[in-house]
This record gives structure tokens, sequence and C-alpha cells, in this order.
């Protein structure tokens, strides 16, 4: 389903990542209800989108004098690289605690809203007629 028929989407892009134009998401996704005739009832997709783990490697031929200072740098730049990644990681982490809590403690009620859209879907049904 499009994004557009989400009955809710809590999902923000990831920065961080080796493909940043390949709009990779972290969060989660209700689809909007729809009738689901293996269970007989109405159903919403529910996915989530978490990133996974991998490498990239970058090699410099490097004379034995210059050895630790290329030591160096490359730490550095590595350490920062994943500084910025751990940031982005804890912020999608504490966005996504809090959408669930708000799920958990009925400020935000999914179940309500996809109840809500299929009454809403039935009544412009009964207009039409």
């Amino acid at each position: 389903m499009s994004r557009f028929n989400d009955l809710n989407n809590c999902k923000e892009t990831l920065v961080e990542c080796e493909f940043p134009a390949a709009n990779r998401r972290v969060g989660i996704r209700i689809g909007f209800p729809f009738f689901n005739s293996c269970f007989e009832q109405h159903s919403c997709e529910v996915d989530y989108e978490r990133p996974s783990l991998n490498t990239q490697t970058a090699c410099r031929i490097t004379p034995l004098d210059e050895l630790n200072t290329q030591v160096i740098s490359s730490g550095e730049s590595l350490i920062e690289g994943l500084d910025l990644k751990i940031a982005e990681l804890v912020g999608h982490r504490e966005r996504i605690a809090l959408y669930v809590e708000d799920v958990k403690t009925g400020k935000l009620d999914i179940e309500a809203m996809a109840k809500e859209q299929i009454a809403l879907s039935k009544k412009e049904k009964e207009k039409a007629t």
C-alpha cells in the first residue's frame, strides 16, 4: 500500500546510511483498514522498518613512516562516523519508544482510528447508493 493510504505512519528517514537517496526509513506503518476475506474481518497491515548493520571498507597504501599518522586519521574518521550513526539511532529509538508508549497508555489508539475509518467508509458507501 502507498504511504498515502496509511492509517498511521511514524517512519522517518534514515540519514546516516550508505545510500541516503534510497530513502531508507525507520519506524512503524499501519496501513488503511481493508476487509480480509481469509479472516472474514477487517484488518490492517502493520509493518516496521529498521536499519541493518553493514560495513564499508576503505584502503590506503601507506608508506611505513606515515603509518602511525594514517592509523590515527583512519581511527578518528571511523569514530566520527560511528558517533553520527549512534546519535541518529538513539534519536530513532527514543522517538519510537515514545510512540509505543502513547499506544500503551491509550494516548494514541490505533484500533479506534481503524474502526473510525471503517465507519466513515461505510457512511460514504451508503451516501453513494
